[in-house]
C-alpha cells in the first residue's frame, strides 16, 4: 500500500480538523532566500535550471469593495534556494516571464489559474500554462476533503505551515524577514508535495 493509500484509509487524515492541524509541527523554508528587489540583480542572478521548482505569487490585500491590486511577489523555490522576486522594484519584467515560460522547467503551485491571471495582468506576454501543475487540481482528482496549501501540507507531509503573513502588505519595502521566510516556504512547500506525491502515485498528474 502506498504512503497516500495509507493515508486515504485513514479517516485522521481525511477529516483534519483545524485544531489537528494547529497540533503539528511547524515546517518552513530553512535554505536560501535571494531577495530581488531591483533590475540589476535581476540581471545577475543565476536562475535554477532544476526540472522542478516550486512556484507561488503574493498580492497585497484590499479590503474595499471592487479594488483589486496588482500583483506584488513572485517566488521560485528549489529545496535549498528561494528566489523572491518584489515586482514593484522591478522595472524590467522579461527575463521572471521568460524563465516561467520555459517549457523544460515545470513549476509546482496551488491555485495556478489565479496566479497566472494575475501575471499576465501585469506583462505583455501571455504566460503559458503548460509547464505549471497545480496541486489544487490534483487535490481534487484525489478527492480530498479541501485543497489549500495549509491542509495539503498537514496531509502530505503531516506538518503545519504558519499562514500569518497572508494578508500583510506585500507592497512594503523593503519586505520584513517575516515576510521573506513566508514567502519563501510556500513556494518550497509546494515542491515538497508534489515530490511525495510522484513518490506515490498510482496514475498520472
Amino acid at each position: 500500500m502506498t504512503l497516500i493509500s495509507q493515508l486515504q484509509a485513514d479517516n485522521h487524515y481525511n477529516l483534519l480538523s483545524t485544531e489537528d492541524i494547529n497540533n503539528l509541527e511547524v515546517i518552513s523554508f530553512e535554505g536560501e532566500i535571494l531577495y530581488i528587489d531591483s533590475d540589476e540583480k535581476l540581471k545577475n542572478i543565476k536562475l535554477p535550471n532544476d526540472e522542478l521548482v516550486g512556484f507561488d505569487t503574493e498580492t497585497k490585500p484590499s479590503f474595499k469593495k471592487n479594488i483589486k491590486n496588482h500583483l506584488s511577489l513572485i517566488q521560485i523555490a528549489t529545496e535549498n534556494k528561494a528566489f523572491l522576486f518584489h515586482l514593484k522594484q522591478i522595472k524590467d519584467k522579461s527575463i521572471i516571464i521568460k524563465y516561467l515560460n520555459n517549457p523544460e522547467i515545470t513549476k509546482i503551485g496551488a491555485g495556478i489559474a489565479d496566479d497566472i491571471k494575475k501575471i499576465n495582468e501585469i506583462s505583455n506576454i501571455e504566460i503559458l500554462k503548460n509547464s505549471f501543475v497545480d496541486l489544487q487540481f490534483i487535490a481534487k482528482q484525489m478527492n480530498l476533503p479541501r485543497t489549500n496549501l495549509r491542509f495539503l501540507s498537514a496531509y502530505f507531509l503531516n506538518k503545519r505551515i504558519i499562514k500569518s503573513s497572508q494578508t500583510s502588505n506585500w507592497d512594503k519595502y523593503p519586505l520584513s524577514p517575516k515576510q521573506m521566510l513566508y514567502a519563501a516556504t510556500d513556494a518550497w512547500i509546494c515542491l515538497k508535495i508534489y515530490k511525495i506525491i510522484l513518490k506515490t502515485k498510482t496514475k498520472d498528474y
